[in-house]
């Protein structure tokens, strides 16, 4: 697997798993920038290099294509990471340490992880597609063993943002109806996405959940998914509010992140990670 995305206050940290150690090495370019929110990132790191030529014991280089070319830089270990908290004395060094400090134990960290094992597995490519019943499945795997209500229907109202979905004792009724919807083109497709938002028939993890089942929907159908990388974050969440309303903007802004070319087994990881960065606070 290649690269896991991470987001700190919406800048981008990379993270490669290390077999050697059983830890998470990230790109010590995106933890300068995370801390430091510096235009230049590349080049503090390496003026922090040639200063503190010490840092460099924590980290070992790796090739990486940006923009067609490819470049060597560095991952760093945990332990350097805090060295660089240290090093480093900027205004975000505070929310910047409890962010990795809880790195691998949040919820969205860990459910993130099941998301993978999802795809790697297999067991998504099995699943009902477009019913609540696949839906299920899937929330019950991304949150297994960390919810206890994981893939159950909720059983009280749910307020959010100050918007009441649907009423807990309309959801079996409401459920069916989206079942019979049809899924021949992408405007069906997204009317469908669209209204199981808004009935959004989990306690929690409903965005994270329906977003796998869209892409499902779209796979099979259209032989398309959303290229999740493509979606700005602040105009998904405006456009899905407006949705109960007007959903014209959700259909346009999913429309022109629709693509084809989805071969490489990683699409869906990295559509993981961005689909996580959404729901991100």
């Amino acid at each position: 697997m290649g690269p896991s995305l991470r987001f700190f206050e919406d800048v981008k940290v990379r993270g490669i798993w290390n077999e050697e150690d059983s830890k998470w090495w990230f790109y010590a370019v995106d933890i300068v920038e995370a801390l430091t929110k510096c235009e230049k990132p590349r080049v503090r790191w390496g003026q922090l290099k040639r200063t503190v030529p010490a840092i460099t014991h924590h980290c070992k280089p790796i090739k990486i294509k940006e923009n067609g070319k490819t470049l060597t830089t560095e991952l760093i270990n945990p332990s350097g990471v805090n060295g660089l908290m240290v090093l480093l004395a900027t205004p975000y060094r505070e929310d910047f340490v409890y962010w990795f400090s809880n790195i691998d134990r949040s919820l969205s960290e860990l459910s993130k992880q099941q998301a993978y094992e999802l795809f790697e597995s297999g067991a998504v490519w099995n699943y009902e597609v477009g019913t609540a019943a696949g839906l299920k499945l899937i929330h019950a795997y991304l949150f297994g063993g960390l919810l206890d209500d994981a893939g159950e229907i909720r059983t009280e109202d749910l307020v959010k943002g100050g918007y009441l979905f649907a009423m807990h004792e309309n959801l079996k009724k409401l459920l069916i109806q989206n079942d019979k919807m049809p899924e021949r083109t992408f405007e069906e497709i997204a009317a469908k996405y669209v209204r199981m938002n808004l009935i959004h028939p989990f306690k929690q993890g409903n965005g994270r959940s329906m977003r796998i089942w869209l892409d499902l929907m779209l796979k099979k159908n259209l032989g398309q998914c959303v290229d999740w990388s493509r979606v700005d974050k602040r105009a998904y969440l405006a456009a899905m509010k407006k949705s109960s309303s007007d959903p014209e903007d959700a259909y346009a802004l999913l429309k022109e992140a629709l693509t084809d070319k989805f071969e490489d087994p990683e699409f869906f990881l990295r559509g993981i990670d961005y689909s996580y960065y959404f729901d991100e606070r």
